[in-house]
């Protein structure tokens, strides 16, 4: 778990009612949306205390404390109030232009069973199947992993030193896929799914601080690199 503060420069002036704010986030949300965001509000909001916490496994954010989380949509607890930040989401597999020299490059996803392929926990510490396509042509494979990790940025580094295919968003590999240093593998398998959510305990009246991080936030996921394609073609 790691942790990101942004606090005022003094702190010994008393602090008004719910102006502290705490956020609990995927690490994959962080990468992609938090940076921009948090130097904004922590800029126009110094009288704001402001917590992001990083961390993968799934929380109670009411009984840890936080004012929100930020998941994938299908992660969100049912009795949240979500509301989506950016496009769907578009997942894809990687790896390292010299594993596929050396290993061969999948025509097929069957062909996936004769690769190294870097596996994830998802955040209940449940193994993720890779789900591959869409529509019709959908399908989810369960491989037999040649390593198991639990935070995509350790898949992708395996991926990048040769280790084997990781699966991954799209978007936390575009600079590696443009710098030559990994290679999309099956991309007309890609995977649309779905776009992070931020959500948060129902009440009558929400906190300032928080629709004021949530209004950012989402104006950062619409311009930002969290927007993703939606179409995939498995032709």
């Amino acid at each position: 778990m790691a942790g990101i503060s942004a606090r005022s420069a003094s702190q010994t002036l008393p602090r008004e009612p719910g102006r502290r704010l705490r956020i609990n986030a995927l690490s994959d949300a962080a990468r992609l949306v938090l940076g921009p965001v948090i130097a904004r509000y922590s800029a126009e909001h110094p009288d704001v205390d402001l917590e992001v916490v990083v961390q993968d496994a799934m929380v109670d954010i009411v009984g840890e404390g936080f004012d929100a989380g930020i998941r994938f949509g299908d992660r969100v607890p049912e009795d949240m109030i979500a509301m989506p930040l950016g496009d769907p989401l578009l997942w894809v597999m990687v790896a390292s232009p010299a594993y596929l020299e050396a290993a061969g490059v999948p025509e097929s996803p069957e062909d996936l069973a004769r690769h190294r392929c870097i596996g994830m926990r998802t955040g209940t510490g449940a193994m993720y199947h890779w789900e591959l396509g869409a529509g019709t042509a959908a399908r989810t494979l369960n491989l037999t992993w040649s390593a198991v990790v639990d935070e995509s940025a350790l898949a992708i580094d395996i991926a990048r030193n040769h280790g084997g295919i990781a699966y991954c968003l799209r978007e936390r590999v575009a600079d590696l896929i443009e710098a030559g240093q990994l290679r999309e593998v099956l991309p007309r398998w890609s995977s649309p799914g779905e776009a992070f959510h931020i959500y948060y305990p129902s009440r009558r009246q929400q906190p300032e601080a928080l629709r004021r991080f949530i209004t950012m936030i989402r104006d950062e996921a619409r311009t930002g690199g969290a927007q993703r394609p939606t179409s995939v073609n498995n032709g």
